[in-house]
């Protein structure tokens, strides 16, 4: 077999390999509701653990059933036909979901790995409390773009579904260029389910307020400096035209 052949199929042997453990590994994190905070490497590294335990589980499984250590040359014809391979890979992706099933099951990875439920709650505690003391302003960007601006109405409880609903919202449209093109303003209430949901920003109602009299407070400088400016510009015209007329005056007195 050609080298870069030989290459190829050994790359695609690997692949098929680790997939059984890239499912188990994605499933338990699914079932214990956690974020991945796997990079590409880890990802690889605990698939393929997982594909060699469970090719270990499944070589003792077989290996009771035939009341007997299978042998290399016991496995060969297992592996002697299309179907029989298929059979073998689809028992070792059974086994790798059943084993991310288990490790869902026990927190997976316990305290080091963030629960999703966990974030979530530790996020919007603050601002569904039962205090009245402080309220907040949430900007949530939509998987469509647009922003909805408004205030968390407080139900007593945290959504576990990971909705929101905001109280007198404010929709924002931006332009490619991050400048606000559209802005409307309703009142009542607005849904925003989890899965429309891109990412969510929230101030509280006190710091918000203070960066907005501080923005106000820069915008008014700006347009009274503007406004100076303008009127020095004004001034400097004046003085200018009156240098001019003073000037055909005695232009005209020498004629």
């Amino acid at each position: 077999m050609p080298g870069g052949i030989s290459i190829g199929f050994n790359l695609i042997t690997i692949t098929l390999f680790i997939l059984p453990g890239i499912a188990g590994v994605k499933y338990g994190l699914l079932i214990a509701d956690r974020a991945d905070w796997l990079n590409r490497t880890d990802t690889i590294a605990l698939s393929f653990g997982l594909s060699l335990l469970s090719a270990t589980i499944a070589y003792f499984l077989y290996s009771g059933i035939s009341t007997e250590i299978l042998t290399y040359t016991d496995l060969l014809p297992i592996l002697d036909t299309p179907l029989n391979t298929l059979s073998v890979y689809f028992h070792l992706m059974i086994i790798s979901l059943l084993i991310g099933n288990v490790l869902g099951m026990f927190e997976f990875g316990g305290e080091t790995i963030a629960s999703r439920q966990g974030l979530w709650y530790e996020f919007f505690s603050r601002i569904e409390s039962e205090s009245e003391s402080e309220k907040y302003q949430v900007r949530v960007r939509m998987q469509s773009g647009d922003e909805l601006w408004g205030r968390v109405e407080d139900k007593g409880e945290i959504s576990l579904d990971r909705d929101i609903l905001l109280e007198e919202p404010r929709r924002i449209i931006r332009e490619e260029n991050g400048t606000i093109s559209e802005d409307y303003n309703y009142t009542g209430y607005a849904y925003l389910h989890n899965q429309g949901i891109s990412h969510v920003e929230f101030d509280s109602i006190s710091d918000a307020d203070r960066a907005e009299a501080i923005k106000q407070q820069n915008d008014n400088a700006d347009s009274q400096s503007t406004e100076e400016d303008d009127q020095e510009m004004e001034e400097l015209k004046s003085i200018a035209t009156s240098a001019e007329s003073s000037e055909e005056k005695e232009d005209n007195n020498s004629d």
